[in-house]
């Protein structure tokens, strides 16, 4: 499974998506454009978003939309949202606890933070 951090907080936070592309026209109809579509990219992670339109009746309608990913975002067997944010509060965590145990005395350590990284990453890892 990937845990890179930045295609965690994609999957916790969702997508930031940017404009990618202009509509790129997919077909006409006498001349008039019928379906478009156009690319959105994330400026974290790099996933692409590829959103398809028609024009109906004077109205934009959405057809759906496809996704293009880096070759380790995906998870075989899927990743939740929660997963994923506890993935990530777990690093958090241990990064925040590695750094108070190393400005700390002995009788500082195993606060509220140390407590919650290790159960996080006790329950990931079983």
């Amino acid at each position: 499974m990937s845990t890179n951090r930045v295609y965690l907080q994609c999957r916790d936070m969702g997508h930031s998506w940017e404009w990618h592309t202009d509509h790129i026209l997919m077909s006409t109809t006498n001349g008039d454009p019928t379906r478009f579509s156009r690319e959105l990219a994330c400026e974290r992670c790099t996933t692409r978003r590829i959103d398809r339109f028609a024009i109906e009746s004077g109205h934009i309608v959405r057809l759906g939309n496809g996704y293009r990913y880096a070759p380790d975002y995906q998870v075989k067997g899927g990743l939740s949202r929660q997963d994923a944010r506890d993935l990530v509060f777990a690093d958090v965590l241990t990064t925040a606890t590695d750094h108070h145990q190393s400005t700390s005395t002995p009788s500082e350590q195993g606060g509220l933070a140390t407590r919650l990284g290790r159960s996080l990453n006790r329950r990931l890892t079983s």
